[in-house]
This record gives structure tokens, sequence and C-alpha cells, in this order.
């Protein structure tokens, strides 16, 4: 078994948080939907992405493809939770996808790399979990069960692992702090996994359904 099958093993971990969903799916809140297919399509992603590899083809599509799904399924998530308008929310949905269409065809290529996307898909969650945590943590103390909260958790993980996704920006591409990046970027795998591990069990604490109906 090579790094490759290794690598791709321990992103399978992204499959849990949608297992656990599968079982809470009859008693849970549907507004929480939109996260679940989020690590539908993270798994997808990497099967494509692993089978490509194996056929010694290196494309980043499966990834580039991902990024503006997952946009949008945040995007779902953040107005289905009633933290932004819904003007608001058509705003930022037509603004991804203008940005990602502009940098993947206009300034760049659909396969390569994409690091400005990535780093206007880090801010934007960064700022809608942001958003989403004024409003929760000025709750009532005793109304809010922060260890239990999944609206809590899964914005404090993305904003840690995003802004670490930040931090690596500066040191891409620069061959004088090479051998730095490469130390911070093995941290990656690492994050991740613990991510996964955290989203799996903000999902088992999911509140249950409610008797209205979804937004989207």
């Amino acid at each position: 078994m090579n790094q490759v099958d290794i690598n791709f093993l321990l992103s399978l971990i992204a499959v849990l948080p949608v297992i656990v969903g599968i079982i809470r799916y009859s008693n849970m809140n549907k507004n929480y939907l939109p996260f679940i297919w989020i690590f539908v399509f993270i798994t997808i992603s990497e099967v494509v992405r692993y089978i490509l590899i194996n056929k010694a083809i290196y494309s980043h599509l499966p990834y580039n493809i991902n990024y503006i799904i997952s946009s949008i399924l945040y995007l779902i998530l953040f107005y289905n939770w009633n933290k932004i308008s819904k003007k608001f929310f058509l705003f930022l949905v037509t603004l991804t996808i203008l940005v990602w269409s502009y940098i993947h065809f206009v300034i760049s290529d659909i396969d390569t790399l994409t690091v400005p996307f990535r780093i206007y898909y880090s801010i934007m969650l960064i700022f809608l979990c942001l958003i989403t945590l004024s409003k929760e943590l000025s709750k009532n103390i005793q109304e809010t069960k922060v260890y239990k909260n999944s609206m809590i958790i899964i914005c404090m993980v993305l904003i840690l692992y995003n802004t670490y996704r930040l931090i690596l920006v500066p040191f891409v591409d620069t061959s004088s702090s090479y051998g730095f990046f490469v130390v911070l970027f093995g941290l990656n795998k690492y994050l991740l996994i613990a991510s996964y591990l955290i989203f799996a069990l903000a999902v088992l604490w999911i509140p249950k359904k409610k008797n209205y109906s979804l937004q989207f």
C-alpha cells in the first residue's frame, strides 16, 4: 500500500457524517440536510480523484467541481438556519457562481489547482460562521448548550480549519519558505480527520425534526 492509497483511505473518513446522517434521518431537523450532502460530494470527489490518479491522470477537476457544489450547499445551510436573508443568500449564490466561473474559465483552468477560489471559499465560510456564532452565542447561556449545539460546533470547526487554510496561502509557490509550507501543509490531513470526526458528532447532535417545512 503506497501513500496515495493511505491518503485515500484516510479521506474516506468524510463518509462518517453521512453514515450518522442516514441513521438519524427519520428524526433529524431537515434544515441540516445540506450539511450531510456536502460530505456525500466530498466522498465522491475523493473517489473520483483516486481513480484518476491510478490511471495516471492528475487533475484537480473533481475538487474544483466539489468546491462550487459545497459553496452552494453551505449557503443553503446558513439560509435554512435563518442566519442570512433571502436577498443576501441570492446575492452570495450569484457572486459565488460568477467568481468560480471567472477563476476557472477565464484566468485559470478547471483542471488545475485554483488557489484564488479557495481563498474566496474560506473567507466566505468564516464570515458566515462569525455571523452565526454572534447570533447563537448572544442567546441566554442557559438556552444554549454549546458543547451539544450542532450549529455552534460546525461553525467553530469551519472557522478554525479555514483560518488554517488561509495561513497557508502566503507560503504557496514561495521557494524561500517551501520547507515551512511542507511542514505546515502536512498538518492538513490530520486536521481534516479531526474535523470529520467532530462533524460526525455534530450530526449526531442535530436537533430533532420540526413540523414546518424546509426553506429549501
